[in-house]
């Protein structure tokens, strides 16, 4: 009896193979489709993501992980349908999950979103400085949820892409040499032209300070107390615009006390009427 059971049992199981093993070859062959696809466009997408200049650990995260975990579960998806398993209420599951984990992690996916529309974008890259908001910097890393700069003062700040996008941002090396503008005043009686020639010979001797473009000093407008003035000089890019925005200032005021122009501060003239 227990010979014939065996029997019956090893049929049962042969005939069951028989009809799940055709069903079984498509579903390896679907994953082993997708593991192919994958192997094949994963030097691509390297090369495409750093000819848009995204960074080799970022494309590695996008590729190896995010690229990879994507084609997986849809390969799972296909090869359990081949085996006539349903993973529709699964797959509606982890949308719901997906949905509630969106709403509690939302500022960290705004991030990563952001991060995204930087890497396509371009506003800056790394090495150049820029502001945003109150704060510059040079760009030190950009990473999918963060942006990160070190300041003038050698501190290393950490800003959400989120912020970023947001924000009006000003890119300070995108286009090389760069103009800086100092704003200053002069007393009503003294000569303009006086003004500029002597500023702009002493703002060409500022190292740095470019030659051609040459300084400029132009009027701007009538002061309440003062006529409104602008040192303008050049500059060959913005690793030197600070350090130059300094002297340039430091230039005007020295040269205006050495040849005795007055630079006025704001005041108020009272006039008394006698009633009669």
């Amino acid at each position: 009896m227990d010979t014939i059971n065996k029997a019956l049992n090893f049929e049962g199981f042969t005939s069951a193979l028989t009809v799940s093993l055709p069903h079984l070859l498509s579903a390896f062959f679907v994953l082993f489709v997708f593991w192919i696809i994958y192997r094949v466009t994963q030097r691509p997408l390297m090369r495409l993501l750093a000819w848009r200049g995204v960074q080799t650990a970022n494309a590695e995260l996008l590729v190896n992980t995010v690229y990879r975990v994507i084609l997986f579960i849809i390969a799972v998806v296909i090869a359990a349908g081949q085996l006539g398993i349903n993973l529709t209420a699964v797959v509606a599951g982890l949308g719901i999950a997906g949905i509630a984990l969106g709403f509690a992690a939302q500022d960290t996916l705004a991030n990563i979103i952001s991060g995204v529309l930087i890497y396509i974008d371009k506003p800056f890259k790394i090495g150049q400085w820029i502001t945003v908001g109150n704060m510059y910097g040079r760009v030190q890393k950009i990473t999918m949820r963060t942006t990160r700069i070190r300041t003038l003062d050698n501190t290393f700040v950490v800003i959400p892409n989120q912020k970023i996008a947001n924000e009006v941002l000003v890119n300070h090396s995108s286009h090389g040499e760069l103009r800086i503008v100092v704003p200053f005043g002069i007393a009503y009686r003294e000569s303009i032209p006086r003004v500029r020639g002597v500023l702009i010979q002493a703002l060409s001797e500022i190292k740095g300070v470019r030659k051609d473009p040459p300084p400029t000093v132009v009027a701007e407008g009538f002061g309440d107390s003062a006529i409104n003035m602008l040192a303008r000089v050049w500059v060959d890019n913005a690793d030197k615009e600070r350090a130059t925005l300094f002297m340039v200032v430091e230039k005007i005021k020295e040269t205006l006390e050495t040849e005795k122009i007055e630079i006025p501060f704001p005041q108020m003239e009272v006039a008394v009427r006698k009633e009669r």
